[in-house]
């Protein structure tokens, strides 16, 4: 239930027109992808989609914490942003 509605909220502000209300639907779906379980079988979904939301509202060291995370568990599709997260945070 949180991924989807973390999608949701990723989903919802990529058809926001206001740069604040863009931004505080991207916050809430991290919040919502921070909140599945590690024990989850979609935790590595929720951790790469954490990673990208962070990174785009600049939070870009908790999105390279998220990236690293998601690399650790075996990377896999989507390998190459997480790289570039990755690198970009401390």
């Amino acid at each position: 239930a949180r991924l989807g509605l973390g999608t949701a909220w990723a989903l919802e502000a990529e058809i926001q027109r206001h740069p604040l209300a863009r931004r505080r639907a991207r916050l809430r779906a991290a919040a919502q992808f921070a909140e599945v379980p590690e024990s989850a079988p979609e935790y590595g979904e929720a951790l790469y989609d954490r990673a990208i939301v962070l990174a785009h509202v600049g939070r870009h060291d908790e999105a390279a914490r998220c990236a690293r995370a998601w690399l650790a568990r075996g990377g896999g599709e989507g390998e190459a942003p997480m790289r570039e997260i990755a690198a970009a945070g401390r």
